[in-house]
This record gives structure tokens, C-alpha cells and sequence, in this order.
């Protein structure tokens, strides 16, 4: 053995270790043969700490380090080719090139397969209780400003009168020439007309429906108030005047009795361009082939995007 033979070249002649036949050869030979065992375990240790040695189930727990699953596809070239991409990625910090090469390393996705999408389309509702004189902040969420859909459901109780009922046909649970406004833009859309307890009112795209029946004749302005990308001030109100009645040859006055003023819930939707999030869109056999679920991605992208970056998966045909 070749260790055996540079420890015999370092020991005095007379110990006759020449003679392969004497014990103290046979010693040698025995403290040769543990540390040549030694040095190979050495070397399997390195080798498993070495991305382009290791193999097997140490390979594996390099791919560990980047939340990377062997494919069942996969044999130690190609999983040590895909890691190493992943690492390459890493080196990106949470960049839409880091985020796609990170992702589609970790699914094993060709071609088409995966779609990244800056400032994904996702729906937006906001939902406000009100009365008239109301206002309120809203911001559009978006990277642009956005034109809402609006719509009132007026209240069938909440009256902002105690129940002492003068006369239902004077005082009723109603809501007339509802209009809302950007106070900050000046912007107004308002509706002529009288929405009865129950009705709901729908304003979309210069168009306006009463229960499902077209009402767009009745509409003031056929624009509907932007919400800006930053904070702006809305203001919701009705014709409180016109409900004031008569009694006798006195006039009910605002400073004497409070009109009944209906509630009605004001939902305003629209679809924004979401700021600060990406969107994956995956093809669906690309996770079939590999056995991925789309929570083993959800999971895996939480880990590589910047922190404060919303992250939506979209599995797709």
C-alpha cells in the first residue's frame, strides 16, 4: 500500500521493515491502512460539502438550503444544475429576473410555462354606511387613478328620526336626487329621482340601473368622480329640502324638527393595477409533471420576494 510504504521510508533499516513477513511490518501496515481510511472519509465529507460533488441525499440537502425539492425527473446533473441556477437567482435580491429564475428553477417550468405580471388587475370594494353630509377619504390602491363603480342600497330601517310617525306620506323611508362628490377634483355624479327603501342604484360607465330596470335618463352627468391614486375626499348627498312638508297652515322647520333621513350602503368597486405586486401565472401541467402543488409555490415565492411585496399565484391551462 502506498501509505504503508511512506512510513517504512521514514524509519531506521535495522527495524527490518523490509521484510513484509515481520510484525513490525504487519504493524505498520495496519496504522498504514486507518489513516488511508481516515483520508477517504475526509474526502467524502469535502465532497459532500461541494456543490459540484456532492451526490445523492447530500445533494439534496444542498437543495434544501433554497427550498428546492428533487423532481422525480431529476438525476444528480440536473438537480445540481437547477440549484446552482437558484443560487445564481438568490444573488438577484427579490428582482422580477431573480423572482422568475428562483421560481421556474424550483418547478422545473419550460418555456410558456410561467408568466410574471408587475401591477397585477384585482378587484377593489369599498364599503361605507352613510347619510347625507357624509364624507370620507378613499385612495384608489392602484398605480393609476381609477373610475369606480357605484352603488347605493338604501336601508329598510335606521332612520335618523325616532319612530313618532307624523304622516308616512310626508316623512318617508326614502332617498331623493342621491349625488356624490370628489371634493378634491370637483368631479359629481347625481341621480334625479327617488330610491325607496329596499331599491338598490347602480352607476357604472355613464349608465345607471334601478333594480336591474335602466334609469341612465335620470343620471346628472354621465362621468362618474375619479378616485385618485393618493388620498382624496368623497362627499355623499341627498335633497333633505324637498322633504320638508306642510301641516295645517304651519311649515315644518328644519331647526324645529330634524327631517328622517334614510341610511343607505354606498359600495364603490373597480379594478385596480395593484401597487407593489407581481402575479405568477402557472400552466398547469408544469405543476402535474413535478407533483407540485400551487401551496408548494405559494409557500416557496413567500420566501424569495422582497419583504412588503404582495405575491399572487394563478394556476392556469
Amino acid at each position: 500500500m502506498e501509505e504503508t510504504d511512506r512510513l517504512i521510508q521514514v524509519l531506521p533499516s535495522f527495524y527490518d521493515t523490509w521484510d513484509d513477513e515481520s510484525l513490525f511490518y504487519q504493524l505498520i501496515d495496519s496504522i498504514a491502512h486507518q489513516i488511508h481510511e481516515s483520508r477517504k472519509d475526509m474526502y467524502m465529507i469535502m465532497r459532500d460539502h461541494w456543490i459540484d460533488t456532492a451526490r445523492g441525499e447530500e445533494l439534496g440537502k444542498f437543495g434544501e438550503l433554497y427550498n428546492m425539492q428533487r423532481l422525480l425527473v431529476e438525476n444528480d446533473a440536473m438537480f445540481r444544475k437547477r440549484i446552482k441556477s437558484a443560487i445564481s437567482g438568490y444573488k438577484g435580491g427579490g428582482t422580477v429576473d431573480s423572482v422568475l429564475s428562483l421560481t421556474r428553477s424550483f418547478i422545473g417550468a419550460q418555456g410558456d410555462e410561467l408568466q410574471l405580471i408587475e401591477y397585477p388587475p384585482g378587484p377593489i370594494e369599498a364599503k361605507y354606511e352613510l347619510e347625507s353630509g357624509d364624507t370620507w377619504e378613499i385612495s384608489s390602491e392602484s398605480i393609476h387613478s381609477e373610475v369606480p363603480e357605484i352603488s347605493v342600497f338604501v336601508e329598510t330601517s335606521g332612520a335618523s328620526l325616532d319612530r313618532a310617525k307624523f304622516d308616512e306620506s310626508i316623512f318617508p323611508l326614502a332617498v331623493t336626487n342621491p349625488k356624490f362628490t370628489n371634493i378634491d377634483t370637483k368631479e359629481s355624479i347625481g341621480f334625479k329621482g327617488i330610491l325607496d327603501a329596499g331599491q338598490t342604484l347602480r352607476t357604472f360607465m355613464g349608465r345607471a340601473m334601478v333594480d336591474n330596470v335602466d334609469a341612465s335618463d335620470q343620471l346628472t352627468n354621465m362621468a362618474i368622480p375619479t378616485i385618485l391614486r393618493s388620498k382624496c375626499r368623497w362627499r355623499y348627498d341627498e335633497s333633505v329640502t324637498e322633504k320638508v312638508g306642510a301641516f295645517d297652515n304651519g311649515t315644518f322647520d328644519s331647526s324645529l324638527f330634524r327631517i328622517p333621513v334614510a341610511e343607505v350602503e354606498v359600495t364603490l368597486s373597480w379594478i385596480a393595477r395593484l401597487a407593489g405586486a407581481f402575479e405568477l401565472r402557472i400552466k398547469k401541467k408544469a405543476l402535474s409533471r413535478n407533483k407540485l402543488t400551487q401551496q408548494d409555490v405559494e409557500n416557496f415565492v413567500a420566501g424569495i420576494k422582497a419583504a412588503g411585496v404582495k405575491h399572487i399565484v394563478t394556476i392556469v391551462d
